[in-house]
């Protein structure tokens, strides 16, 4: 599950230069309901930095599905 992170306010547009971007991703065991949130990052200037971070992120994201137990 992916949650945005931020200054967010729903169904509201981006009007100007203060908003700050975030994310996390929280990860399921169906069987155990463990959960866990991944990765996480917050107080990013722009929406790509998003996608950059979690990029960048992707091994410990693949590791922790691979392991949540």
């Amino acid at each position: 599950m992916t949650r945005f992170l931020g200054n967010i306010e729903e169904a509201v547009e981006i009007i100007d230069g203060n908003f700050i971007w975030g994310y996390e991703i929280k990860i399921l065991n169906v069987k155990s309901m463990n959960q866990k949130i991944s990765i996480r990052k917050d107080n990013l200037e722009e929406y790509q930095d998003i996608i950059t971070d979690i990029e960048r992120k992707g091994k410990n994201l693949l590791n922790d599905i691979e392991n949540l137990k």
